[in-house]
């Protein structure tokens, strides 16, 4: 009885070792699996966090050019406004100009300052804005 007992054991043993090296092997193969969906997922969120890198970047060039622009616009209504400041002060001094030579102001000298419009060139007998003279 030795024998078959001896035998017994062995063969359980045998069992045994086979089935702990199978769940060994489905622990790696689970193991193996889950390191490569967990590789996958990293690469995912590598994607989308550069993602995010460049939409931002797009956002923050989109905000500078706007920016600038809008710099560009407040200066160029800001020269806008001198040149129509400009333009009235000389029409009011063209317009004092024909009062000074004794005359009425003229009608294109007192719609140019009212209005503060550009004049056309005129050659000055008397009014230099409607050749009176």
């Amino acid at each position: 009885m030795e024998n078959i007992q001896a035998q017994l054991l062995t063969e359980q043993f045998s069992r045994l070792k086979d089935s702990i090296d199978a769940r060994l092997r489905q622990i790696e193969t689970e193991l193996a699996h889950t390191k490569k969906l967990e590789s996958e997922r990293l690469l995912h969120i590598t994607c989308q966090i550069q993602a995010v890198r460049d939409l931002s970047a797009d956002q923050e060039n989109r905000l500078r050019r706007i920016d600038d622009s809008v710099i560009s616009n407040r200066a160029s209504a800001t020269l806008i406004q001198a040149g129509q400041a400009a333009l009235t002060l000389i029409a009011a001094a063209l317009r004092s100009n024909c009062i000074s030579f004794g005359s009425a102001p003229c009608r294109s000298a007192s719609r140019i300052a009212s209005r503060g419009r550009a004049f056309r060139k005129l050659s000055p007998p008397h009014c230099l804005l409607c050749k009176k003279g």
